[in-house]
C-alpha cells in the first residue's frame, strides 16, 4: 500500500508518474490538494 499526500499539482503528477512507471496494479493513493477545492482531492484505487 502506497500513500501519497500531495500539496501541489506538481507533486500529484510526480506521484502518478511513479505509479505508471512502476506499473503498480493495486495501489491505494490519496492525493490532497487545496482543502477548499474538491477538485484537488483524489482517491484512486
Amino acid at each position: 500500500m502506497f500513500l501519497f499526500i500531495c500539496m501541489t499539482n506538481l507533486q500529484l503528477l510526480i506521484a502518478r508518474s511513479i505509479i505508471e512507471k512502476e506499473q503498480l496494479k493495486s495501489v491505494d493513493v490519496l492525493f490532497i490538494g487545496d482543502v477548499d477545492n474538491v477538485k484537488n482531492q483524489y482517491y484512486l484505487k
